[in-house]
């Protein structure tokens, strides 16, 4: 009888072992979600930030408000890198969602660097109160675009590259229409 006491007390406390680390990790990818989240936001908000009012804008000017974070843009992108790792081994093809899109793919490419690649498009820029769509700039004014409101990011790895995907809604680059 006692053996089996001992017994059964140590199977239970493998148990809540066992589930201690289970909830662990799960609250370890969380966390980790949580801080991407946070760094994407705050890695756009620093560039909408530095926009200036172009010295041809017409009216008065507002700084471009920041962006926050959609659960569910995310879930979107996540799905979108994903299936870039998995069909593409990382290789960039932009989705067919309702969202704005910006990619960015390659060796040790964390958050940061993305979204720089993306705003270093800004020295090409020239201000039009007509949007014309440019490969050149595209990143750059998608991440800008001042009637954007939430971003939603995913990352995914293929061996040494990754892909990152970020997803805008509003989405921006609309032809003819203002940027900021």
């Amino acid at each position: 009888m006692l053996k089996n006491r001992i017994a059964h007390a140590a199977r239970c406390r493998i148990g809540l072992l066992t589930l201690a680390v289970i909830l662990a990790a799960g609250n370890s990818a969380s966390a980790r979600e949580s801080r991407d989240a946070r760094e994407f936001v705050d890695a756009h908000n620093a560039v909408r930030a530095s926009v200036q009012r172009p010295t041809d804008y017409p009216g008065a000017w507002e700084p471009v408000p920041p962006v926050a974070w959609s659960d569910e843009v995310a879930s979107t992108a996540q799905a979108w890198a994903d299936h870039l790792r998995d069909t593409r081994k990382c290789g960039l093809l932009h989705s067919d969602t309702r969202y704005g899109e910006n990619l960015a793919a390659g060796k040790k490419l964390d958050i940061a660097h993305a979204v720089r690649m993306w705003a270093g498009e800004r020295d090409k820029y020239k201000y039009s109160p007509k949007y014309e769509f440019d490969t050149r700039i595209g990143h750059y004014t998608q991440l800008v675009w001042r009637r954007t409101t939430h971003i939603g990011c995913g990352r995914a790895i293929c061996g040494r590259n990754s892909v990152i995907v970020c997803n805008y809604t509003p989405p921006g680059n609309h032809i003819g229409k203002a940027p900021y």
